[in-house]
């Protein structure tokens, strides 16, 4: 994958005068992300002073992007780049280090990281803005990133930053209250888990069909049978399913169990009809909220 990065890199630099990058002298800064939590929080911070794109196209699997050749043009010519910098972001690794002068955010340096739980995958959990308050610390991040690139419009990006964190700050309390005021504390996921922050900064009890980031489609079904009979068990009223995912296994541990399905949404990605109108992690957080109150009494 390396050797195939370097290649379509040096090809990318040759086409760099053919138009096939959009011209950034406009005056903006231009902020290349890799997923949407981290789209939304630039183009919250950065306002008008800067061009957002996000790599990952809305409805894309973000787990299978490989980048295209624009896409590593974009990333080698913008005024900053930001990623997560874990296991599945070895591609974007690639293109920094071939690239030689990226000016890049790697966000696992920014925040405070956790070791997967057993069962729900190895190494280093790398869903680290699913936490509201793991999400202040990346949009500081960013905030701090642009008043070094643009000191003279350094309290812009403050007020714009200090405004965005008030909201999560809100939405954390939200999510506590809520939390502490719930019947149960226990979550069943009859899909991926990319939840690990978010559970344990509210304490919640996950059980999963599959790790954060697994490749398995199918679970095997011991894993079955014992998400079913937590469900049984407990009384659980919600099975969920993320986005860009199918809910054919929570719907399955649903109709053994009389419980029903939602969605929670790690806002990795958003689909299109999402992206359209306009749905920012806060809202989408809040969607959230009002499924998991229903899942925990």
């Amino acid at each position: 994958m390396k050797r195939l990065l370097v290649c379509v890199l040096a090809l990318a630099l040759l086409l760099c005068g053919c138009g096939q990058v959009p011209a950034t002298d406009n005056g903006k800064i231009n902020i290349v992300t890799t997923i949407f939590a981290y789209y939304d929080f630039a183009r919250a911070v950065a306002g008008d002073k800067a061009e957002v794109v996000m790599l990952i196209k809305p409805s894309a699997d973000a787990h299978s992007y490989e980048p295209a050749p624009a896409d590593i043009l974009n990333v080698s010519e913008c005024d900053l780049f930001i990623y997560t910098g874990g296991e599945n972001d070895k591609w974007a690794q690639s293109i920094i280090d071939n690239a030689g002068t990226v000016n890049a955010v790697k966000m696992l340096d920014k925040t405070e990281t956790h070791t997967a739980h057993e069962g729900h995958g190895h190494g280093v959990d790398e869903h680290i803005w699913t936490s509201p308050l793991n999400a202040c610390l990346i949009v500081q991040a960013i905030c701090d990133e642009l008043c070094t690139i643009d000191p003279q419009n350094g309290n812009y990006y403050k007020e714009n930053a200090s405004e965005y964190i008030n909201k999560l700050n809100i939405l954390d309390a939200d999510f506590e209250e809520m939390i502490k005021n719930s019947a149960r504390k226990t979550v069943v996921f009859g899909d991926r888990f990319p939840f690990l922050y978010f559970a344990e900064r509210y304490n919640l009890d996950c059980y999963s069909a599959f790790g954060g980031c697994a490749d398995e489609s199918e679970p095997d079904a011991k894993t079955v049978a014992e998400l079913c009979d937590k469900v049984r068990k407990e009384n659980i009223p919600v099975v969920f399913y993320i986005e860009m995912s199918s809910d054919k296994m929570a719907k399955a541990i649903a109709e053994d169990t009389g419980a029903k399905t939602a969605m929670l949404h790690s806002c990795h990605n958003v689909s299109t009809k999402e992206f359209k109108d306009g749905e920012t992690y806060v809202s989408l957080m809040y969607k959230n909220l009002d499924n998991l109150k229903e899942a925990l009494n």
